[in-house]
C-alpha cells in the first residue's frame, strides 16, 4: 500500500515503478490495474500564460486565461487592464478590446473563483506590454499660391497608425528654419504666416511624441509653398 498527495499534480495518466526492499522476493508476475482520482475539488489554478503584446489604437487579440482544477463553472476576475482592454464579459476569462493609454508594461491579476461549497479561489499575475504606435506628419495650407505678405494659414496633422489621438507638440520648418512650434489640438496644430519672401518655399513638420505615440518628422511629401509677388 502507498498514498500519494495529488495536490501539486494536474489529471492525467502517470507511471509508476516498483522496487521491492531487500527482504522481498517476487515469486508471481499479474498484472497491476491503477486508478488515480486526481482531486478536482481543490483550490483551482490560472495557467501561466506570456500575454500578446498590444499597440496603442490596434485592437488586442482575443486571449483566453485557463485553469486546473476546481469546479466548473467558474468566475474570472481580471484587474489592470489599460483602459480600453476588458474582459468580454463580467466573469469571463477572455480579453479584448483596444487601448489609447500611454504605453508601457501593466501588471494585471486575474482570479478565478469555481463552484464548489465553500468556494474556492486561485489567482495569477500576468504582464501586459502595450507598445507606442506610429504616426505619419503631413503639412497643408489655407491658400497656395499666395501672394507677398498675404496671411496664410498652415495646418500641421499628425495621423496615427491605427486610432486613437496623438497629443504633444508639433514644429514647422520652412527648409532647415524653424517657423514655430504648438501644441495639437484634436492632432491637428495650424500656423498663421504672412512673411514668407517672394519664391517657392518647402514646408515641412516633426512631431515631438507622447506617452502613446513615437516621434515622427514630415513623412509625407513635403508642402511647396509659392509666394508671388503682388501686383
Amino acid at each position: 500500500m502507498f498514498s500519494w498527495d495529488t495536490d501539486a499534480f494536474c489529471a492525467g495518466p502517470y507511471t509508476f515503478k516498483l522496487t521491492l526492499d531487500s527482504t522481498q522476493t517476487q515469486s508471481t508476475v499479474s498484472p497491476l490495474q491503477l486508478s488515480i482520482d486526481i482531486n478536482d475539488q481543490d483550490t483551482p489554478r490560472i495557467n501561466p500564460l506570456a500575454l500578446p503584446v498590444g499597440t496603442v489604437g490596434l485592437a488586442y487579440p482575443t486571449t483566453t486565461l485557463t485553469e486546473d482544477g476546481g469546479t466548473a463553472p467558474f468566475k474570472w476576475s481580471i484587474t489592470g487592464l489599460p483602459s480600453g482592454i476588458s474582459q468580454q464579459t463580467l466573469v469571463s476569462p477572455t480579453i479584448s478590446g483596444s487601448t489609447c493609454a500611454a504605453a508601457g508594461s501593466y501588471f494585471v491579476n486575474a482570479m478565478v473563483t469555481d463552484s464548489a461549497t465553500p468556494n474556492n479561489s486561485g489567482t495569477q499575475g500576468f504582464t501586459l506590454q502595450i507598445n507606442k504606435a506610429t504616426t505619419t506628419t503631413s503639412v497643408s495650407a489655407d491658400v497656395n499660391p499666395s501672394v507677398f505678405q498675404q496671411l496664410v494659414t498652415f495646418t500641421v496633422t499628425v495621423a496615427p497608425q491605427y486610432s486613437c489621438t496623438p497629443t504633444g507638440t508639433v514644429t514647422l520648418y520652412d527648409g532647415q528654419n524653424s517657423i514655430g512650434s504648438s501644441a495639437l489640438t484634436n492632432g491637428k496644430a495650424t500656423f498663421a504666416v504672412a512673411n514668407l519672401s517672394v519664391g517657392n518655399h518647402s514646408l515641412s513638420a516633426s512631431y515631438s511624441g507622447d506617452g502613446s505615440f513615437n516621434a515622427s518628422n514630415n513623412n509625407s511629401a513635403a508642402w511647396l509653398q509659392t509666394v508671388n509677388r503682388k501686383r
